[in-house]
């Protein structure tokens, strides 16, 4: 009988989680595109050269369908957190700030974290240029556009000191990136909220547990 029981109740659950997919798509779609022109706009900035085989639309188009799936899940978990928090007995302003500002700092940490990966495989890329010229008994040693000259510290020169002021320009780049990308997700996420604020979230849904029994006709006359 367990087991008769166990199967009629499968499909409860097998339910969807209670959100709708349609806004979590809108925001994901929104912010992944946005942040990954930030990110291919930074790339064609200080980037290493070898990267710049595609056009930027290309590389842009390319490199933010990848990440898509991330920020999906990140604007995913953010909805269902806010839920968990304010979904009950709050009032619409709570709500609405709650859900804006976990959006927001989960999709600009998957953002941040792109621009991040993208400059250190670039500076992985322009240390080796670098290598190869020092190799190849270049005096001058060029550090991506720009760089700018720093003072050499005491047994830092020639290639440690180019390597030092790529480096630097990275970790620039990347911070004032991650700004440039928190702005904009504030104010697409607004966007987006001030256009899906009634399709947030979906009510409770019922549990298997909470469900009544279903018991075939031979089980009842049992």
């Amino acid at each position: 009988m367990s087991i008769r029981e166990t199967i009629q109740r499968a499909p409860a659950a097998g339910r969807t989680l209670p959100v709708w997919w349609m806004t979590i798509a809108a925001f994901a779609v929104v912010i992944t595109y946005a942040d990954g022109f930030w990110v291919t706009s930074l790339q064609g900035a200080v980037g290493a050269i070898e990267r710049q085989h595609q056009s930027p639309v290309e590389r842009w188009l390319h490199d933010s369908t990848l990440m898509l799936p991330l920020f999906f899940i990140a604007v995913l978990a953010a909805i269902l957190i806010a839920r968990r928090l304010v979904g009950r007995g709050h009032g619409n302003v709570v709500k609405f700030a709650t859900t804006a500002l976990l959006i927001t700092v989960l999709g600009t940490g998957a953002g941040v974290a792109e621009m991040a990966a993208s400059s250190v495989y670039d500076y992985h890329l322009q240390t080796q240029h670098l290598l190869l010229e020092q190799h190849l008994g270049h005096s001058h040693l060029t550090t991506p556009t720009g760089a700018i000259s720093q003072p050499t510290a005491a047994g830092c020169a020639g290639l440690c000191a180019s390597q030092r002021e790529t480096f630097n320009v990275h970790v620039r780049a990347v911070s004032y990136g991650s700004l440039v990308l928190l702005i904009t997700n504030v104010v697409l996420v607004a966007w987006v909220l001030a256009l899906r604020s009634n399709r947030l979230w979906r009510g409770s849904v019922a549990t298997a547990e909470s469900a009544p029994p279903v018991v075939s006709r031979e089980l009842s006359l049992v």
